[in-house]
């Protein structure tokens, strides 16, 4: 029910009209413009394991590149705060957010046919963490946001 009582989407976002609802575009609610979060990276990373493990054994896979570079970004960054320094080495992480691109970039091109229902949610992946690099990024260049928001989640369950 909308808020005046008919019938609708609680939030407002869509309204009725006859028998389906009209979802109107709304701006991208979660980019963060006062950033004091980000996107979680340990979500995206188990969920590029699971992509990885659809994989076969011994091959090149672009979602176990896309785990190791985020995985390789967060190192530099905790190691860069734990010396005192104010920046990270800035090729090291050039060269991790090519290698981060390239995979994703990779993973969209390989799913592009989204044929299966696996293919269409490892395409999904894909094209979310090349949409919204930013906000998986944002700890590269806001050391005040963790990479995670685990801690987060330990403390509200």
């Amino acid at each position: 029910m909308l808020s005046n009582g008919t019938p609708g989407s609680a939030s407002g976002l869509g309204k009725r009209t006859g028998r389906k609802i009209d979802i109107a575009p709304q701006p991208d609610s979660t980019t963060y413009l006062d950033v004091e979060h980000q996107l979680c990276c340990a979500h995206a990373v188990r969920e590029l394991h699971a992509v990885a493990e659809d994989t076969r054994p011994g091959s090149w896979c672009w979602a176990t590149q896309a785990a190791e570079a985020l995985t390789a970004m967060q190192i530099l960054v905790s190691e860069a705060a734990a010396a005192g320094q104010t920046t990270v080495d800035h090729a090291a992480l050039a060269e991790q957010i090519h290698r981060y691109r390239s995979a994703v970039q990779t993973g969209i091109n390989q799913t592009a046919a989204r044929t299966t229902a696996l293919m269409r949610k490892h395409n999904a992946l894909a094209r979310r963490l090349a949409d919204r690099q930013d906000d998986y990024l944002r700890f590269t260049t806001d050391w005040r946001v963790p990479a995670d928001n685990m801690a987060a989640n330990a403390t509200s369950a």
